[in-house]
């Protein structure tokens, strides 16, 4: 009798790099990142599903505040043939430690699979160093994981140079074979929606969100700009209004408790003729009244795009303007200039809609110079709420290539492992390029243009600072103390 084909498959978000050393055993804790619902293996295992009717399980072990050992038990109870682990640049450490105790502990019945951008980014490092992952599936997972399943499950291993989009190392040679990219497929409406419906999306839905009781979604994907730190340099593609309109209804249905959406595009204001029609779209649908936050560009964002998103709900948006300096700007790529930001963000601001503005330090080209032009220019901008970091280096990037670094799951900036900053975390490479500025001097400037910047906008901006406190006193205090060293 033949023995019944194992379609049990486990998808992993990895849990926290405090779960492992020298973390674990540090005084204190790097700081987390806000965890919504991991689109990425929810996109992945809806598509195994509804096209390759395989049984699917999602483990968060970053929101259930899991440790390696909590999720082996998982896979021991669960017993899937396939495992699938999420890997970006802060997870990696534990991704790696993961897959090395999935292999150490079931071998070869056990097939390990790790998508994300830094198993896309870091492929050859991931099999050359750290050969527990079976195969690497680079760039957008869906349509490749089917493939490699299906391959798979037929025994058919000279198939998968078949395969678009797949990393691995070959068994018999022992050599990297990657085969050629997979063309990115322009009609996202044919995909189903994630699969929130393998965990509790009620623990991801409450108060201190980005918006009030948000969720996640995405209504486009890539990006049409190439900014030297980022990754995130694939085709923009959007759906449909009428397909996004339909999953943001169905998840109001689902989850009664969802006050507002979070548009997660990496390029929500590509298209003005797209956004107007979404925002009336929205509209259409009496959907107005939800609150819905993104990510948009200074040079794609005009008055009538802005009045129409308003109407539409829009109450957050986030503009990347990094520096205010000409030249810096420049070196990043970014392809804007600081009178445009200045004119965008007075025009947001007096639409009524909120805005957060992020800056880096340590660009390429910086010095304390370029860096008081920016302060200088943020003084003078009509937003609230603003936000310095260290400039982070991930694999893959432009800037990776400025700054070569061999292997990102490894390096640890031992300093930080007992005395965590809030600015970079521990695991992260920072660009260390300009004279004069390490990483402790950007550490330092960092806290110095908070502190400075946090103060002038809460005296100049008072309404907002209270708004935001008493929707969120928890996080307001948390953050206030953290800023200001009171407290870890």
């Amino acid at each position: 009798m033949t023995e019944a084909l194992n379609k049990k498959v486990l998808l992993l978000f990895p849990p926290s790099i405090n779960t492992i050393e020298p973390f674990k055993s540090a005084p204190k804790d790097q700081y987390g990142i806000a965890s919504g619902f991991p689109l990425g293996i929810g996109y992945v295992g809806a598509y195994l599903r509804e096209l390759g009717q395989y049984e699917v399980k999602i483990v968060d072990a970053l929101k259930q505040e899991m440790t390696i050992d909590d999720v082996i038990e998982v896979i021991d109870d669960y017993d899937p043939r396939y495992v699938g682990i999420t890997v970006d640049t802060l997870s990696s450490k534990t991704a790696v430690a993961l897959a090395k105790e999935i292999k150490n502990k079931w071998g070869d019945d056990k097939l390990v699979i790790a998508g994300g951008p830094h198993a896309s980014d870091d492929c050859d490092n991931l099999l050359t160093r750290y050969p527990f992952f079976d195969y690497l599936v680079i760039g957008e997972g869906e349509q490749t994981a089917l493939e490699l399943l299906q391959a798979l499950d037929r025994n058919a291993e000279n198939e998968l140079k078949d395969i678009e989009g797949l990393a691995f190392t070959d068994k018999k040679t022992g050599e990297i074979v990657k085969t050629p990219g997979r063309k990115l497929d322009r009609d996202l409406d044919t995909y189903p929606a994630p699969a929130r419906d393998l965990v509790d999306m009620n623990e991801y839905i409450h108060r201190e969100t980005v918006l009030p009781y948000a969720v996640e979604v995405m209504s486009s994907r890539g990006c049409t700009h190439r900014c030297v730190f980022c990754s995130f340099q694939r085709k923009w593609r959007p759906r449909s209004s009428e397909d996004i309109i339909k999953e943001v209804k169905g998840l109001i249905k689902e989850y009664p408790r969802i006050r507002s959406f979070a548009f997660l595009d990496d390029a929500f204001s590509v298209s003005k003729e797209r956004v107007i029609n979404f925002c009336k779209a929205l509209i259409d649908a009496g959907l107005e009244n939800y609150m819905w936050s993104c990510s948009c560009r200074v040079d794609q964002v005009d008055q009538e795009m802005i009045d129409w998103m308003k109407k539409a709900g829009c109450h957050k948006i986030l503009y990347g303007l990094e520096s205010a300096d000409p030249q810096i700007l420049k070196n990043l790529n970014k392809r804007i200039d600081p009178e445009t930001a200045m004119r965008v963000i007075d025009m947001t601001t007096k639409a009524g809609i909120d805005i957060f503005v992020t800056l880096i330090v340590g660009n390429p080209g910086e010095t304390h110079e370029t860096l008081n032009t920016t302060y200088k220019f943020i003084k003078k901008l009509n937003c609230p709420a603003i936000t310095w970091r260290v400039m982070n280096v991930y694999p893959g990037t432009a800037l990776s290539k400025m700054q070569h670094h061999d292997d990102y799951v490894s390096y640890i900036y031992e300093p930080e492992v007992d005395d965590p900053s809030v600015y970079i975390a521990a695991n992260i490479v920072a660009y260390e390029q300009n004279p004069g500025l390490d990483r402790e001097e950007q550490k330092r400037l960092c806290m110095v243009l908070t502190r400075k910047s946090v103060l002038y906008k809460m005296l100049t901006h008072p309404g907002y600072v209270i708004k935001k406190a008493y929707r969120m006193p928890r996080l307001a205090v948390r953050t206030f103390l953290r800023i200001f060293r009171l407290t870890k």
